[in-house]
């Protein structure tokens, strides 16, 4: 890809101290621009670590942005917060518990160069594992996730 539009990823997040620098070393690996993208983590009220956490990252990456949305009751309540402040001509979405792939960006802009009516595109989604002895990650690990949710699930979430 020739021309690297400017980007904003959202990251709803909440309590998850436990995989949030996995997390990030996995985003950090994307193969794009990382002066052509902001990330915008959503913090819906952690009462862990999270964002001491997230807070260490952005001073060795000041394109981490934090928004904090103390008593936010979803996650897609906090995605539809981070929007108001994106600043990317693309908006992705990802989760804290999530692995994307190291061309993620670049296939899902490639949907939108081949064709410009197209609205939304979505993918596989992959979890992380960090504790061998969960089984909910383990299940999860080997359940690909469909990233396409019906329109109604964000308009009663916002």
């Amino acid at each position: 890809m020739e021309n690297y539009p400017f980007i904003s990823v959202i990251v709803p997040i909440k309590n998850f101290e436990r995989t949030i620098e996995k997390s990030f070393q996995y985003l950090f690996n994307v193969d794009y621009p990382h002066d052509r993208w902001e990330i915008i983590i959503a913090d819906g009220g952690s009462t862990d670590k999270t964002v001491e956490i997230i807070k260490e990252w952005q001073k060795k990456y000041p394109f981490i942005k934090l928004v904090e949305i103390p008593d936010c009751p979803s996650p897609g309540y906090a995605r539809n917060k981070a929007i108001q402040s994106v600043k990317g001509d693309f908006i992705f979405f990802t989760d804290a518990d999530c692995a994307p792939c190291k061309d993620w960006i670049k296939i899902m802009l490639d949907h939108f160069k081949r064709d410009p009516k197209i609205a939304a595109v979505g993918g596989e989604v992959y979890t992380l594992k960090v504790d061998p002895d969960n089984l909910v990650e383990a299940w999860c690990q080997h359940f690909r996730f469909n990233m396409v949710s019906p329109r109604y699930g964000f308009i009663k979430e916002g």
